[in-house]
């Protein structure tokens, strides 16, 4: 590490030297490199700039300097030389965000990771790795590596993470060997892969796990994404070297499984990009994916789709899965599919060498591409390709080609072509025949009707839901009560959903269980909650997913390209008729109050209660231990009960205790009562003023 520090300045000079409006720019770059004690530090590109304008006035020309920044710094840098700790990290600015990468050798502890770094937002993706041979957990497998990821205001981006995937970039994501050597790669894909987005947050944490020394090592991220949507992610990447050190045979599959509950769909794709076997390139991507939701969607495909088939929106191209060598003359390719949808089921292969030397080649080929379709029966079509080519300084010398669909079977159907070139002598054959026994007719026809009234009977199609609140104003008995959460009755504020997955309704179908049926349609117009009663409309209709090529008669075009499952009819929500469920009303409850005697609820009184007070005959009493009073309400003050309202009389003081014969006298005034009471609380007593007629 020098101990000198470095700086190198750029200057750019330009402008107008001539001229009533003259002026000179001189723009300066500066990119400084300071060495300190163990640690380096580097700053990139820091501008500035001036402009100096020769300007006319009332006083003659005039030179008017102009100041342009300074900006930057665009990026910085960092090495440590630390005892136990060593390593750096960069950082660059773009568009307004920072970005960089960071690698540290923390003693045995190996340490890197990306950081995006916003206005509002940033994402961390950190990573550490153990020294060998880890954290043993048992039966051989042991823990290699920690990590995590954490985001502010930021998602995750379906389609960029398939790419990822699909490239192999996603890899390097996931405990980096060296995150600076890939950072201009990595960071260019992961504002991509989690874009910015306000109010979303994202954080998972991340393993490695080895097993046989390194033989087998996985490598996982789950991430939790929310609020909205909430998504639970899963990326990693399957890596078996053999042997461990050198690896003569390397496998890797990079996938992301991703859940999005807001569609809802879940999709799993993997690919083989980065695997080889002794020079033998192998290639290779699949796709799981499964959606709900208006768009229904059911792929699985490995290597891609037959040539004839549209994929729906939402899956990507897909590499073949396949495999390469190379040799010094000659290269020798195969690559395979296979894949299932709503209506087919697709495969095909093909093998390819391709030799030269000096300027002759030499190309050989052959391939096939199989569709398995229901139409009524089992009925398949295979294109077939061959053919093999020689040719020399640019000429074809020999050649022979044949290109042809078998299909079948009952009849079998050929067409094929066939070519051969010999020099400038050509000749074809055409092939055009059908053999076989015709196949019977199908003379059996489902009933369509019989086998929906099985269905609509099964009581797994019927579901029975109680008020969505309590505010219908029914009060069930116990019995009924029982009767309603068995499903036996249905609640008078109820609802009840049919949903039968057999036939759409109000779809015309001429295909049913895989035979030809005549064009019918059915409709679902109502239900009798009882044998005699109304028929009920629907108040909802309910839908599910159906694949249409199970219904409907399709072109062979059709077939290929229909992957989608399709929302239809399949049942309704019927609620009770004659109920009327009122809208909830509010009501106060007042209770009556009755008090007898004075009032004293309010905290003043006006002069007029207290001369009602004056006129009272009124002891103070002293509770203490003693005989218990008997207290009755005198008759000429009788106490009236309101049979309406339920009346309680609280008692705020109860007297209780003997009454001293010196205190029995009458005080002439409230006011002396009260003043003797407050004599005797000052004094440590408790003390009550209460009326004469209370102690008689």
């Amino acid at each position: 590490m020098s101990d000198r520090p470095e700086i190198s300045v750029d200057v750019a000079v330009g402008g107008m030297p001539a001229g009533p409006a003259s002026s000179v720019n001189l723009d300066l770059s500066v990119t400084a490199v300071v060495p300190l004690p163990a640690v380096r530090v580097e700053v990139d590109e820091m501008h500035g700039g001036l402009t100096l304008q020769l300007v006319h006035g009332a006083d003659g020309f005039q030179l008017v300097p102009t100041m342009d920044g300074p900006d930057g710094p665009s990026g910085a840098g960092i090495a440590l030389e630390l005892p136990g700790v060593a390593g750096g990290g960069q950082l660059d600015l773009d568009n307004g965000e920072w970005r960089g990468a960071v690698t540290l050798t923390i003693g045995p502890i190996k340490v890197g990771g990306y950081a995006l770094l916003g206005p509002n937002s940033f994402l961390i993706v950190l990573s550490g790795r153990f020294p060998q041979p880890g954290i043993q957990i048992g039966l051989g497998f042991a823990v290699s590596g920690v990590g995590g990821i954490f985001g502010v205001n930021r998602r995750s981006d379906t389609a960029a993470l398939t790419a990822a995937v699909l490239d192999g970039s996603l890899g390097n994501l996931l405990f980096p060997n060296d995150p600076e050597r890939d950072m201009p790669r990595m960071l260019a894909i992961l504002p991509r892969m989690f874009p910015t987005q306000t109010g979303q947050s994202l954080l998972g944490p991340m393993f490695e796990i080895n097993w046989g020394g390194g033989l087998f090592k996985a490598q996982a991220a789950l991430i939790l994404e929310a609020p909205d949507p909430v998504r639970l992610t899963c990326i990693g990447r399957l890596i078996v070297d053999l042997p461990p050190d050198v690896a003569v045979v390397h496998l890797q599959a990079t996938f992301a499984a991703i859940a999005d509950f807001s569609v809802p769909e879940f999709r799993l794709v993997a690919s083989l990009t980065g695997s080889y076997i002794v020079g033998l390139t192998l290639t290779g991507d699949l796709l799981v994916l499964i959606r709900g939701g208006p768009d229904a969607t059911f792929v699985l495909s490995a290597g891609g789709f037959h040539p004839a088939v549209h994929p729906p929106a939402g899956v990507p191209a897909l590499q073949r899965i396949g495999m390469a060598i190379g040799f010094a003359i000659a290269e020798l390719r195969y690559e395979a599919y296979f894949a299932v949808t709503t209506v087919s089921v697709q495969f095909g292969a093909k093998a390819e060498l391709h030799a030269s030397v000096a300027d002759c080649e030499v190309h050989g080929w052959l391939a096939f591409d199989a569709l398995v379709e229901q139409v009524p029966r089992v009925h398949f079509t295979v294109d077939i390709s061959a053919g093999v080519e020689v040719r020399a300084f640019g000429e074809s010398l020999l050649g022979v080609r044949l290109s042809g669909t078998l299909e079948g079977p009952a009849p079998w159907h050929i067409n094929a072509h066939g070519e051969i070139e010999v020099l400038f002598v050509s000749a074809s054959i055409t092939i055009d025949q059908t053999f076989g026994d015709t196949p019977s007719p199908i003379t059996f026809v489902p009933h369509v009707g019989d086998q929906l009234a099985t269905a609509l009977a099964d009581a797994g199609s019927w579901a029975v839901h109680p008020p969505a609140a309590d505010t219908d104003g029914v009060v069930l008995s116990p019995a009924a009560a029982a009767s309603v959460a068995a499903g036996a009755v249905l609640h008078p504020a109820g609802r009840l959903e049919l949903r039968q997955r057999l036939v759409p309704f109000g779809l015309t179908i001429d295909r049913f269980g895989g035979y030809a049926v005549p064009e019918q349609r059915w409709q679902l117009d109502g239900v009798r909650l009882r044998a005699g009663g109304a028929l009920l409309s629907p108040t909802e209709i309910v839908t599910d997913a159906f694949a249409l090529g199970m219904f409907r008669a399709m072109t062979a075009e059709e077939q290929v390209s229909t992957t989608s499952f399709s929302l239809q009819p399949c049942g309704g929500v019927f609620s009770p008729s004659g109920v009327t469920a009122l809208d909830p009303r509010t009501a106060d409850f007042d209770w009556d109050t009755v008090v007898v005697g004075p009032d004293l609820s309010t905290a003043t009184l006006d002069p007029g209660h207290l001369a009602a007070l004056a006129s009272l005959d009124l002891v103070p009493f002293v509770p203490s231990a003693g005989r218990p009073i008997d207290i009755a309400w005198p008759p000429d003050n009788p106490v009236s009960v309101l049979p309406e309202t339920p009346a309680v009389v609280v008692v705020d003081a109860p007297i209780v205790g003997l009454v001293p014969s010196a205190l029995t006298a009458p005080f002439a005034s409230s006011a002396a009562a009260f003043e003797s009471a407050r004599q005797f609380a000052a004094a440590g007593t408790a003390a009550a003023v209460v009326e004469q007629w209370e102690l008689s």
